[in-house]
């Protein structure tokens, strides 16, 4: 066997050997490399500094890899760690990842685990295939679970989710959350645009406040549909909603004496 250790190179310089196209980042690499010229194995330890694939961007990303053919028709299997982690505006802990390759185009994902603090993190399991060279991927969900301050909402079915040169289509979303569920589909044009609509059934209005933080209490169940459209910084759309058995009421306490 060969061992070898690499040092500050860009990731971008071997990504045509990887299953992501668009990986950025200065990486270290220690590993080695065996088996025989038609059947070569590499094993090995890696990290990416301040490093980013299409809108995700993180400070560090620590793994390992195990796998057969690395250089073509890539098989085996990924660990990775990441901190630091920034998505479309939005800090996050950490992302972890466990991986399967499949083929050098697809790689499974099972579990994959996206944690914004002590109260709020997204499990999910599918695939991701990659097309670099005509710059388009496609990840299938099969299972997801998202949670916050105590609610949880999981998906009834597969979500698929497109992503060709800037804009992401997301289609077949169908999650049960508080109490009655939710469905809809969305594009998103990076830095631009939103298109989307969603229905709702039988969502339990009691449940809110504890999510928005805020001092009130509500109740009623609630169905509808929602679209929205436009620039995310600044949405228009419509709401058409049904309540029935509405309550609300609103207190707020500035000071006691």
């Amino acid at each position: 066997f060969l061992f070898f250790l690499l040092e500050n190179f860009p990731v971008e310089n071997v990504d045509k050997y990887l299953p992501l196209d668009s990986l950025q980042g200065t990486a270290d690499f220690s590993g080695t490399l065996s088996g025989d010229f038609f059947n070569p194995q590499l094993t090995g330890t890696f990290s990416v500094r301040n490093g980013s694939y299409r809108e995700l961007n993180f400070e560090t990303l620590e793994g390992t890899c195990s796998l057969n053919h690395p250089l073509e028709n890539m098989q085996g299997s990924v660990e990775i760690s990441l901190s630091g982690v920034e998505l479309q505006g939005q800090r996050f802990n950490s992302l972890a990842l466990s991986t399967t390759i499949a083929e050098r185009d697809t790689v499974w994902f099972s579990p994959l685990l996206l944690v914004k603090d002590s109260l709020a993190f997204l499990r999910a399991s599918g695939s991701l295939n990659s097309n670099s060279e005509l710059g388009e991927s496609r990840i299938v969900v099969d299972s997801l679970e998202l949670s916050y301050r105590g609610e949880r909402a999981v998906t009834l079915d597969k979500v698929e989710m497109n992503y060709h040169s800037d804009t992401l289509s997301i289609s077949g979303i169908e999650l049960a959350v508080l109490g009655g569920w939710l469905s809809g589909d969305m594009t998103h044009v990076n830095g631009g645009w939103l298109d989307s609509e969603f229905k709702f059934q039988d969502i339990d209005l009691s449940r809110m406040p504890e999510i928005f933080r805020h001092d009130l209490k509500m109740g009623g169940i609630l169905k509808g549909t929602l679209t929205l459209r436009g620039n995310p910084n600044n949405l228009g759309g419509m709401l058409e909603a049904r309540v029935d058995s509405a309550i609300l009421a609103i207190l707020t306490v500035r000071k006691l004496q």
